[in-house]
């Protein structure tokens, strides 16, 4: 009876040692996946461009985005436009990519294509812009074009926004025009615009065309919203937000 019960045992051991043995094999072939070392915070992404000086950097948001501001040798290739794939085929694939929007979803998308095309080596801007500007790292400014010239319009500078939120109650809108969530939350918003007329000014600031403000207030992600009352911020949030809290905040706040 002894020998079987220390034949069972002996299994189950073995059995344990085996588990643990793949397991640890599994993690470590995650922890050393390229996918999530090639993901930068902006000093890295800084430092990383500044190894590779043959590197190719990507900028894909829209050529509007891209006059307004842009990191230092990087080329413009729009994500969503219908050319996308036809341009970036044209690039040697050996050679390293840094790839970067105004927030990281767009980049994060176009990495993923690169690398399905065959790219080896994507470097990922995380935050994009946003934290780039955020970390006061210098952009390269091109000559002022009718797309960018036409943001600008509709942009806010530091200088204005400080004016537009001094008095009252104000609740801001950082939005994308290319920005799902922002999507959703505008009807919202308007509704909100209208229940509130008189009591609270709903401002929606194009984060595309106030690249310098976004980075002096440190937005990182859209939507993001803030709430002042003459001039203090008194509520922040990042990410889709439903009317129920948007009425408790503006009710309490």
């Amino acid at each position: 009876m002894l020998p079987n019960r220390l034949r069972a045992f002996s299994t189950l051991a073995l059995l344990g040692v085996l588990l643990t043995s793949i397991s640890l094999w599994l993690t470590g072939c995650s922890s050393s996946s390229g996918q999530y070392q090639y993901v930068l915070d902006a000093k890295g992404f800084q430092a990383k461009l500044n190894e590779i000086p043959t590197a190719t950097v990507l900028d894909v948001r829209t050529p509007g985005e891209f006059a307004g501001g842009f990191i230092a040798r990087a080329r413009n290739v729009d994500w969503n436009s219908s050319t996308f794939n036809a341009e970036v085929e044209k690039l040697d694939k050996a050679t390293p990519v840094f790839v970067y929007c105004l927030s990281g979803g767009r980049s994060a998308s176009a990495a993923t294509r690169l690398r399905t095309l065959g790219f080896k080596e994507v470097y990922e801007l995380k935050g994009g812009i946003l934290t780039w500007q955020s970390a006061q790292l210098p952009l390269t400014r091109a000559t002022a074009t009718p797309a960018a010239t036409t943001a600008a319009a509709n942009g806010y500078s530091p200088e204005q926004y400080q004016k537009a939120i001094a008095k009252g109650a104000v609740l801001v809108d950082f939005y994308a025009d290319w920005c799902g969530p922002c999507k959703r939350l505008a009807p919202i918003l308007d509704k909100l615009a209208k229940d509130y007329k008189g009591k609270v000014t709903i401002l929606r600031v194009d984060a595309d065309a106030s690249q310098q403000l976004c980075g002096q207030l440190g937005i990182t992600g859209l939507p993001t919203l803030h709430y002042y009352r003459e001039g203090q911020k008194t509520w922040q949030t990042l990410g889709m937000t439903d009317e129920a809290t948007l009425r408790q905040v503006l009710d309490t706040k």
